[in-house]
Parts: C-alpha cells; structure tokens; sequence
C-alpha cells in the first residue's frame, strides 16, 4: 500500500469533494478516484458513500480514519526523529513550524539570524501543531515556531520549554469583493453569511469561536459552508467567493493590498497572535544555542524569555 493513499483518504475524509481533493492533491480527478478505490480494495470495505452529495465515510470510513490519522503521525514523527538525529551529526538545526509560518514567516527570520550569527544549516519541518508538539516533546527538533493567542503559552506537557517573541500576525476577517469594492460576503447582513471555518484539528477554530461567542452582531453559517485545518487553504476559497473567512494578517497582505481581498468586518473582530520560538531548557546542539541567543536578542520583547 502507498501511504499517498492514506493522504488521499484524509484529504477526502475533509473536502468531502473528489474535485476539490484531487485540486488540493495536484493530480487528476480520474487518478485520485483510482487511488481512493485502491485503497478501499486494500481495506477490503468501501470506505466512502459516494451516493450521497457531498460524499460521506462509511461506518467503516470512521473507522479506518481513526487510525490512518495516528498512522501518519506516528510515521511523521517516526521519519523526523531519524532525520534530526542526521541533522545533530551534520552541525543542522532542525526546526518544526506550521506551514503559514514555514512559508511566510520563516525565510525572512532565518536571514536576520544568519546576519547575526553567519549562516546556520536548516532542516525546516513544516507540520500540524499535534506533530510539531509530539516533535518537541520526543526530542525529534530543536526548535518549534508557532502561534499563541492572548499571551497564552503552549501545552508541550510534562518537561521544561522556553520561548521568545520574535513576530506578530493576526487573524482578520476577509472576503474577496463586490463589483462595488465591498466585500461580496458580510457578516453583520440581514442573513447569515457563508463562514468558512478552521477544522476542530486547527490551533485557529477555537480563537475563532471565542470571537464568534463574545460578538453577537456576527451572522454567519452553521455550520460552516467549509472548514480545512490548514490558513491557506481557507485563503484559497476566499480568493474564489466561496465565503469569507478569518485569514492570517502576513499571509494575505498582498491580496489585500491588490484589491483581491478586502475586509469583512471592523478592526475589533481582529484576534492578534504572538509568533514565538520554543526550545527545551536542556542543553541542545551548539549551533542550536548560537541560534536561541541571536533570537533572544532579536526579540520583540527585548529578550523576553518565558517557560512553557
């Protein structure tokens, strides 16, 4: 069995669409329908009820998505403790993030190290914040980027983390636009409007609802007309007029700027996040120290420096 095939059924198991899924799995929908039926022949069980619209998983989808998810952790974290010990050998640091902080946040704050500091061997592990926290606490990096609401500090369990400051984003409601420049979805309208939301896997979904909870003039679908764990996805949608949806800040800085995304809503519905970088207290590699020290220093909170 092909784990892309695993990859194949989450990735269905969520967009509940093969059009969509094979869209997000940059193949063919006639080919990602193969892959899916294949792995159903391998189950031995019809995995999804393609009668109904959108499709749905059987009972034994339900099942079988239970363990393919720890499955993929599991070989994740599995590949990533191999690969950091490569990386300890060869003088790498390795760093977990999310894929919105790997893609746009990271290029530019590596470089402010290296400037410090001279150049640094990376490995970048972009992943969930479920794998990124099972990589710290198993030792499989050395460092993790990742977002905090509300001063709040990350739940990396039993041991002992440090973090700094080193960005700040935001998630803004957004829509792409009316013919007038407005947005085309609002959320104070006279009827609720289409809400693409953060799956529950997603760090964003309860910052999310806590703003939903605490503004009651916010209108909007439920349950959401589309969720995916992942910002960019989200962006995706939005950028097509599929709804509006709370994106991130940095990510979307250049639609907004051209016209392609305006604002939903007014700057109170904005949930401002903190960016900070988490290493355990024990010692780590030297390069690694070299690294927590320039990021101290570089600091937005002048060398804020908290445990977790």
């Amino acid at each position: 069995m092909d784990t892309k095939w695993i990859e194949d059924f989450l990735s269905l198991a969520e967009t509940k669409s093969f059009t969509r899924s094979s869209e997000l799995r940059f193949t063919t929908q006639s080919a990602f329908s193969r892959r899916i039926k294949a792995l159903e022949t391998w189950a031995g069980a019809q995995l999804f009820d393609r009668s109904l619209q959108p499709v749905a998983l059987t009972e034994a989808g339900e099942v079988f998505r239970d363990h393919a998810e720890d499955l993929m952790r599991r070989l994740r974290t599995t590949r990533e403790t191999v690969m950091r010990q490569s990386s300890l050998q060869q003088g790498t640091v390795s760093i977990t993030a999310p894929h919105s902080l790997a893609t746009e946040f990271f290029p530019p704050w590596l470089k402010r190290i290296s400037e410090k500091i001279g150049p640094v061997n990376t490995r970048l592990l972009p992943c969930s914040f479920p794998e990124g926290v099972a990589l710290m606490t198993d030792r499989g990096c050395e460092f993790m980027l990742t977002y905090c609401k509300d001063d709040a500090l990350v739940d990396l369990g039993p041991g002992d983390y440090a973090s700094c400051l080193i960005g700040a984003d935001a998630l803004v409601p957004l829509s792409a636009p009316a013919e007038g420049g407005g947005p085309r979805h609002r959320a104070d309208a006279l009827r609720p409007a289409p809400f693409l939301g953060y799956a529950a896997t997603s760090r964003f979904s309860g910052a999310v609802q806590a703003l939903l909870d605490a503004h009651d003039e916010i209108e909007v679908e439920s349950p959401p007309t589309f969720t995916s764990p992942y910002a960019n996805i989200l962006r995706s949608m939005v950028l097509h007029g599929y709804g509006f949806a709370w994106l991130l800040e940095n990510e979307t800085r250049a639609e907004v700027q051209a016209g392609e995304l305006v604002r939903a809503g007014p700057a109170d519905w904005d949930i401002p996040l903190e960016i900070r970088l988490f290493r355990p207290r024990k010692p780590i590699s030297r390069v690694g120290e070299e690294v927590w020290n320039a990021a101290v220093a570089l600091s937005l909170g002048q060398g804020d420096e908290r445990r977790a």
